[in-house]
């Protein structure tokens, strides 16, 4: 039988209590507007409400910038609708017939798709298709435009979904981005490259790391921002269900 779960009433929020024999220490998260506060089994529920009472101007600060973010709009992957690459808005047109990808043509995404736009599914594997395509594309040119400048040659340069980061740099020089941040503007996906980029000659986040990414993007920290406050926008939502 699960154990009841376990709330604190603060005076501008409430918090759910977690416990895991994981946590070692106490950990508080805030995640889509809730307040989460992980702690170790044992751990005394008055030491708990005294950690909380001592963050509460820590949480009410992120749970203001939190409403403040922009909402994700749940997609139909219906003509008309607009879609995103490189922080350009594209508009969505789907002709019914034989199978041909989506292209741009002007300022419209088109395809024709079996159905047209009528089965929101197959447009939406289509668009995500046709992101991949272009995110590899984009991101491997951007990719080696700066590692000239930085004197780097990395092993390999690809693309995955991943949940919980932007890119990553392995010890043997292989580079992979996630696929949606050319979802973003073309400065954050700059970013995103000459940060990894950077991890090939200083495998950490030191001091030294942050002067090489500031060498070649003075302005890296607006980057940084516009990813901690629009995150939730670099999302491809899979369509309503039906009824």
């Amino acid at each position: 039988m699960d154990a009841p779960l376990e709330y604190i009433q603060n005076l501008s929020f409430k918090a759910q209590v977690i416990r895991t024999q994981r946590s070692k220490s106490i950990v508080i998260k805030i995640i889509d507007g809730g307040v989460y506060i992980h702690v170790p089994l044992d751990t005394a529920r008055s030491e708990i409400e005294y950690l909380l009472d001592k963050r509460t101007s820590w949480i009410e600060k992120n749970l203001r910038f939190h409403q403040l973010k922009p909402k994700l709009v749940q997609k139909k992957f219906i003509n008309g609708e607009y879609f995103s690459c490189l922080g350009r808005e594209y508009l969505l047109k789907v002709s019914s017939g034989n199978y041909q990808p989506f292209t741009l043509v002007d300022k419209n995404l088109v395809a024709t798709l079996p159905g047209g736009d009528s089965n929101p599914h197959i447009v939406r594997r289509a668009i995500v298709q046709w992101y991949k395509h272009n995110a590899l594309e984009i991101l491997q040119q951007r990719t080696l435009f700066y590692a000239k400048r930085l004197e780097v040659r990395p092993y390999s340069i690809g693309i995955k979904n991943y949940k919980a980061r932007w890119g990553c740099c392995s010890a043997q020089g292989e580079i992979i981005f996630n696929w949606k941040i050319i979802i973003a503007p073309e400065f954050v996906c700059d970013y995103i490259v000459v940060h990894e980029l950077c991890h090939l000659k200083h495998f950490n986040h030191s001091p030294r790391f942050w002067n090489l990414v500031a060498k070649i993007l003075p302005e890296y920290k607006t980057s940084i921002a516009w990813l901690k406050f629009n995150a939730n926008l670099l999302n491809i939502s899979p369509p309503l269900l039906l009824p």
